[in-house]
């Protein structure tokens, strides 16, 4: 496999790993590999065994396809192709409580209800004269 190939796979793993909030060690100890081993998939300087994709998959909460270099980071949902931040965001809803997601989608709200910034700054209104 081609040096570019393992540095997507290794990218694909830390994003995934982060995303469901796991340190190196953490993978390591579900796998049952040294931290080292991850640490290597990660800066692409060595490949997973085919026997672990499906386990390293599965700890990660991602399609085992997904992890290739010739997927397309993006997931179909319904019928919007969402990113992979959009998808794990999703995941991540769906493991919280009722009360964790009122609070989520609250937050949402105000977040959406106040005018950005940035935006007002790209875009001044004139000024009166």
């Amino acid at each position: 496999m081609d040096t570019e190939s393992l540095k997507i796979i290794g990218k694909r793993i830390q994003e995934a790993r982060i995303t469901c909030c796991m340190t190196q060690t953490d993978l390591a100890r579900i796998l049952g590999v040294k931290p080292q081993s991850v640490q290597h998939w990660e800066r692409g300087a060595s490949l997973p065994k085919s026997t672990r994709i499906h386990e390293l998959a599965e700890a990660l909460d991602v399609q085992p396809s997904w992890l290739l270099p010739n997927t397309d980071e993006q997931v179909d949902y319904s019928d919007e192709t969402l990113s992979f931040e959009e998808t794990m965001m999703i995941r991540k809803f769906r493991k919280m409580d009722l009360t964790q997601r009122d609070i989520l989608s609250e937050i949402a709200n105000v977040l959406l209800s106040h005018p950005n910034n940035t935006q007002s700054q790209k875009n001044p209104s004139p000024k009166p004269k």
